[in-house]
């Protein structure tokens, strides 16, 4: 959404998803521009960190992934448009750091669309630890050791209530829920396409890893 049009929402539609997130970038000409991109993922960083400290290694990880992809976009603004880009140049360099950090953070962000859309689909549970479990164990799980698991079974008890997230994205507002759930699918589709062109992209190039950490 462009910046005009987000200033003259009404302030009853307001939310952090369509004020304060800077969309995912559509996918053209099966690309992705970089800076947009990255420009999204900081923005579900910051709003990650409200929720408590339930996502707080995600995060990190996230922040240490993003500074590496966005070093080597700053090299080369050019050269580095497209993700895809940047990753074929590094392949062809015969390097993996660039390309490792993009799958990390194509997982994590895999994570967290699960976990979110759970919510969007069950919309009278409040209690959404059930839900952040099964997203974990659908998306990361398989990639975590033995430590990194037991991690993040105590951080499930941290998990906020669906309607504390819904109040998060509603910018603090109790009333604003039907906004709130209608922002959330748009962004989910955004996020969802973007992680499916790189899947694609991974599994095309057989980039993908079964390594865990």
């Amino acid at each position: 959404m462009a910046g005009s049009n987000r200033q003259s929402l009404p302030e009853a539609e307001r939310t952090y998803l369509n004020t304060l997130q800077t969309p995912f970038p559509s996918i053209v000409d099966g690309k992705i521009e970089t800076e947009d991109f990255l420009e999204a993922v900081k923005g579900v960083l910051v709003l990650i960190e409200k929720f408590r400290q339930v996502f707080a290694p995600i995060k990190f990880d996230m922040w240490r992934c993003l500074e590496t992809l966005e070093e080597r976009y700053v090299a080369d603004k050019t050269t580095y448009r497209y993700l895809t880009d940047m990753i074929n140049q590094e392949q062809a360099e015969g390097g993996m750091r660039v390309t490792e950090s993009l799958l990390w953070l194509k997982r994590a962000l895999h994570f967290l669309h699960s976990f979110l859309q759970y919510i969007v689909d069950d919309t009278e549970e409040d209690d959404v630890e059930p839900m952040l479990k099964r997203a974990y164990e659908e998306t990361l799980h398989r990639y975590h050791g033995w430590m990194a698991q037991q991690l993040m079974m105590l951080l499930y008890r941290m998990c906020p209530r669906r309607s504390e997230i819904y109040r998060t994205l509603a910018l603090g507002h109790e009333d604003r829920e039907e906004a709130v759930k209608r922002t959330l699918i748009t962004f989910l589709t955004e996020l969802g396409a973007n992680i499916e062109h790189i899947s694609q992209f991974y599994e095309m190039h057989n980039l993908e890893s079964n390594s865990w950490i």
